[in-house]
């Protein structure tokens, strides 16, 4: 590719997402002056370089949002291809009877170059997108982040799309999360419980996630003073040995005075 090409696929920030990254400092010009980004990208790049010199250095920051672009496109592939396997897994269905098409499926890589749970997966994904349930553009870039959202009650996925878990970058933890919740935290008098948490309103999910960050933390500070206290009694002994062999010795001395 040309430069002249390379050049012209550059383009402002600011144009591209719609909404300006408010940051008046030279770092955040380095983001938004740079390459093609989505806002979550340029969010979370600065946030994880903040007080960095990285924010300051274009040739850093447009070759880690080159990088990001890529490896999206290519998720972005890999997931159409899944949905398009998918797909064909469903038309091949239909000509079987059911105990044909589990024998087929039980062949595995020798017969489909997949093992059956994978193409299970894959089908699975296919029939939601198909179904309009799982919105394509809403469809994680992982397909096994998106299979788990295809075992998700109606009421447990309208309140996952309420609170902003179905996106291309959302995690498997997170859905995973999600789906362990009890279903009456996800649906109150038939209404997704999503609809239900207002700004100032504890939210169960996202107070699951505090929960165990900070369980990760107590046991991580526990361990260090386990650490800390063995130390000083090893320190502590260590003394008392020291001042034992030094009155030891001053004895002897007025002694032999």
């Amino acid at each position: 590719m040309s430069t002249a090409v390379r050049q012209s696929r550059v383009v402002n920030l600011e144009g591209k997402l719609g909404v300006a990254l408010a940051a008046p400092d030279r770092q955040a010009h380095g983001i938004r002056d740079l390459e093609v980004a989505d806002e979550a990208f340029a969010n979370a790049f600065r946030a994880h370089f903040a007080g960095s010199s990285v924010l300051a250095d274009r040739d850093k920051v447009r070759a880690a949002t080159i990088l990001r672009n890529s490896l999206k496109r290519g998720a972005e592939r890999q997931l159409d291809a899944i949905i398009e396997m998918g797909r064909a897994l469903m038309r091949a269905e239909t000509v079987f009877t059911k105990q044909e098409w589990n024998h087929l499926l039980e062949g595995g890589p020798k017969l489909l170059g997949l093992p059956k749970n994978t193409a299970s997966m894959y089908r699975a994904i296919a029939r939601d997108i198909d179904a309009g349930r799982l919105p394509r553009a809403l469809c994680p870039e992982s397909f096994s982040t998106a299979y788990v959202l295809t075992t998700y009650e109606e009421d447990r996925l309208e309140a996952a799309k309420d609170r902003g878990l179905l996106r291309p970058t959302v995690t498997r933890r997170e859905v995973e999360e999600f789906k362990r919740l009890p279903i009456e935290e996800v649906r109150v008098g038939g209404v997704p419980a999503a609809m239900k948490y207002e700004e100032g309103t504890p939210d169960p999910v996202r107070l699951r996630g505090e929960e165990q960050q900070l369980a990760r933390r107590e046991r991580k500070l526990l361990d260090e003073l386990s650490r800390v206290q063995q130390r000083l009694s090893a320190v502590r002994e260590t003394l008392g040995t020291i001042s034992g062999v030094r009155q030891t010795r001053q004895k002897a001395a007025v002694i032999s005075a």
